[in-house]
């Protein structure tokens, strides 16, 4: 089984992930595991001390920004989008699993368009804005709580 974990930002969106990654190697020892994360943040040090290939891509966030950062930021997560593609073209996982933060959006969005099975965790009442979108599109959604938010 191949699975690509992504997540980013912040410890409350990569723990998660590292916590998934870690049960997968439990319950499936052959399993191979990929995070992909962004290329400025704490993902790639978490990532490698718990033995887990690591793979950046560059993304910039929206939210908060004038419109010619906008601009910018859309053209960056475009050419973060397309590697992502080649990235899951290349790895060919089974599945994609994102745990919040921008990265996550643009990795699993590449995941459903190459045709790869995508889930999203959830693990606050209320989720982040990423995953509420992602939620409507993906093969599954695991909650670490009850949904108070009705988004799921």
């Amino acid at each position: 089984m191949k699975v690509l974990i992504t997540a980013g930002g912040t410890g409350g969106h990569i723990m998660p992930a590292i916590s998934i990654a870690e049960a997968l190697r439990d319950k499936v020892p052959s399993a191979s595991l990929v995070f992909v994360g962004t290329d400025r943040g704490l993902e790639e040090a978490i990532a490698k001390r718990h033995s887990i290939d690591f793979i950046p891509l560059r993304t910039e966030g929206l939210r908060g920004r004038k419109f010619k950062e906008i601009v910018h930021a859309l053209y960056v997560d475009t050419k973060a989008f397309l590697k992502a593609i080649g990235i899951i073209r290349s790895l060919r996982p089974d599945w994609v699993i994102g745990t919040g933060g921008y990265i996550t959006g643009i990795v699993v969005l590449a995941g459903l368009v190459s045709g790869v099975r995508c889930a999203i965790q959830e693990q606050n009442t209320i989720p982040g804005m990423t995953n509420r979108i992602l939620g409507k599109m993906v093969h599954r959604v695991f909650l670490g709580m009850e949904d108070h938010s009705g988004s799921f």
